[in-house]
């Protein structure tokens, strides 16, 4: 870290505030007289959302350029970190007029190192013990066998997107800035402000917890809180910095430094490609990735590592540069077949139809007696707005291949998109009939049935499906749900009820009762749930966007609120890199809320274009609404979240 020529001289001689400082640099505050207005503002501008309302309005001009998302949200918490890091340094020497030492900061020496490295070993344990033993309690058992990602899945995406330079800085720029804000300079301010080092440890854990929120949620910092409480214990032990910088960046380095490590590893390897197809049937897209780079490396025209490459991406989602490697493929190998229908099925991800419709047409030619092209390009149709070309492809598909559950599922659905129940009815009950184990087939025909209207029969697959359950939260609220579908309002507010004595913790569930309240006429007890839904704090993007939506649409007028509807709107889009439809609409309707119909209108069309082919229904919701902005009207909601 590059320091001012007077910042050198300051590490290199005692502090003279206090006889200890040598030994103990940062215990010199426990004489200085404290000035609370530089403290104030340190504490403040260690929230990163303070600062990033400032620096990324300036970068928003890069994704006009075609500039990554990732890249850009990148550069800009390069940008926090530097900004924070030079105040603190600043502040300390030109506003306070103290040394560094008085905030823990001298250069590091062998025992720093050997301390940073242990502590590195206590938090990889920590992290380890905590994945194992508290992710379970915060999500369900098959969530938490994904690791971290369980919960953080949108963040960690963009994180991957991210090249290993920037997060190589972004790890660096969080080891030394957060260090000085949560250890460093609050510990030693607060403590000589309060006189207390147990006040002042505990303050700063809860700050430094609370600053991951706005991006990671709440489970994420449960999670992280061993590893800052050991990032604290070391500090308040050898009130040293150098130790915890170390230990705090090569944790946050470990990733990108893994995956440099095992570019070499696989550079080394006598078949990268093979290994990389065998990481991808194991389901692991990154190491995958890293064995077919370094199969690329020897040779460009190697197909085989591009296919797997271009497969790997695409579960990442990363369909552009999916479409980029079998591009490639296509021009080394026109009578590829499976590399034509991979690309029309990118193209299809990425909603550019006609070129996907392009591919599929190549991959028909190619494999005519493949009931999968004819499945692709039924699909690709279906988006399209051709009906009856999809259903035709389907009947060829069907013809070709004897079906199996799925694809009779799959089946159902686009049938019931169409609003042809019967068809999606029929379809179904055959898919039950082929596997009888699988249940949640149940629970799709339940809501056929519900949607046609046949009520009865809803309530009969509902019921064999919780048989051996039938007090469980999820069956209470469909059950509610068809209560609420034939008006019965009184019963949709017993059952929800049930549902909210059995999970208080779920907002959702207050929401849906709010609604059949409304229904019902009891307009303050829906209002007491909907203050109930807004009072609780969010703990990921789905929970910012109900509340959101609650401000932006409620017909009661004294619950919304459309400027606090825009904030945790634009929380909810930032989370999923501005690409969840539903959460793009929310933020259309609390413009419009505001009476800003411009704004809204190119929003409600982001939000259809975001949409998946086959959301016909939810697409024919977002075009009514885009017709209300149009007309400069806003949207008011009166039916149950979906």
């Amino acid at each position: 870290m590059r320091m001012l020529p007077e910042t050198a001289q300051s590490l290199e001689s005692p502090a003279p505030i206090a006889a200890d400082t040598a030994s103990h640099p940062g215990r010199a505050t426990r004489s200085l007289r404290p000035k609370i207005l530089p403290i104030l503002l340190v504490l403040i501008a260690g929230f990163p959302f303070v600062l990033n309302t400032l620096t990324f309005p300036l970068l928003k001009p890069l994704l006009a350029l075609g500039v990554s998302f990732s890249i850009v949200s990148g550069i800009n918490a390069v940008i926090y970190e530097v900004i924070l890091t030079v105040a603190i340094l600043a502040i300390v020497r030109y506003w306070e007029r103290l040394p560094l030492r008085s905030i823990g900061l001298a250069w590091p020496n062998l025992i720093d190192i050997g301390l940073g490295l242990g502590l590195l070993v206590l938090m990889f344990l920590a992290d380890d013990l905590t994945l194992r033993f508290i992710l379970p309690l915060l999500t369900s058992p098959a969530a938490a066998s994904q690791g971290v990602t369980a919960i953080d899945r949108p963040q960690v995406n963009l994180l991957e997107q991210m090249p290993t330079w920037l997060s190589l800085l972004i790890a660096i720029g969080a080891g030394i800035s957060e260090e000085l804000w949560a250890r460093g300079y609050g510990i030693e301010r607060l403590q000589a402000v309060t006189r207390s080092t147990f006040v002042a440890g505990a303050v700063m854990l809860g700050l430094d917890l609370l600053m991951h929120v706005p991006f990671w949620g709440f489970r994420y910092t449960v999670i992280i809180a061993p590893s800052q409480l050991l990032l604290l214990g070391m500090y308040l032990w050898q009130h040293r910095l150098a130790p915890g910088i170390l230990a705090h960046t090569l944790m946050d380095a470990a990733r990108p430094i893994l995956i440099s490590a095992m570019m070499l590893f696989a550079t080394a390897l006598p078949n990268p490609t093979a290994t990389g197809w065998t990481y991808m049937q194991r389901g692991n897209y990154d190491v995958a990735t890293i064995a077919f780079d370094a199969a690329l490396k020897r040779n460009p025209k190697d197909t085989s590592a591009l296919q797997g490459r271009a497969d790997a991406y695409w579960y990442k989602g990363n369909y552009a540069q999916s479409v980029q490697d079998l591009t490639t493929v296509v021009k080394l190998e026109p009578t590829n077949e499976r590399a034509w229908w991979n690309r029309a099925n990118s193209y299809y991800a990425m909603h550019d139809y006609p070129r996907a419709l392009a591919d599929a047409n190549k991959a028909v030619a190619l494999a005519p007696d493949d009931g999968g092209t004819y499945s692709l390009r039924s699909d690709i149709e279906q988006a399209m707005g051709k009906p009856d070309e999809a259903a035709n492809d389907r009947d060829k598909a069907t013809s070709i291949e004897a079906p199996d559950s799925a694809k009779l599922q799959d089946a159902a659905a686009l049938a019931a998109n169409r609003g042809e129940y019967n068809e999606a009815i029929a379809d179904v009950t055959r898919a039950i009939s082929i596997d009888p184990h699988n249940r949640l087939l149940l629970l799709f025909r339940e809501m056929v049935y519900a949607e046609d209207g046949q009520f009865l029969l809803a309530a009969d697959d509902l019921k064999t499906f919780f048989a051996s359950k039938p007090n469980d939260p999820l069956m209470l609220v469909l059950d509610s749900d068809l209560s609420y579908r034939q008006h019965d309002y009184g019963t949709a507010v017993a059952l929800i009820s049930r549902a909210i004595s059995a999970d208080r913790e779920n907002s959702g569930f207050y929401a849906r009762r709010a609604t059949f309240y409304l229904k019902a006429g009891k307009s303050n007890l829906a209002r007491a749930d909907l203050r109930h839904v807004l009072q609780t704090t969010p703990k990921d993007a789905e929970d910012y966007n109900r509340q959101a939506w609650i401000l932006a649409t409620c017909p009661l007028d004294d619950i919304r609120n459309g400027a606090r509807a825009i904030q945790l709107a634009t929380q909810a889009c930032k989370l999923y890199g501005w690409k969840n439809a539903q959460y793009l609409d929310t933020l259309a309707a609390a413009y419009a809320e505001l009476g800003d119909f411009k704004t809204a209108i190119s929003w409600e069309k982001k939000a259809i274009a975001a949409l998946s082919p086959m959301n016909t229904k939810d697409r024919e919701d977002m075009r009514e609404r885009l017709g209300l902005y149009q007309a400069g009207h806003p949207y008011r909601d009166t039916d149950p979240e979906s």
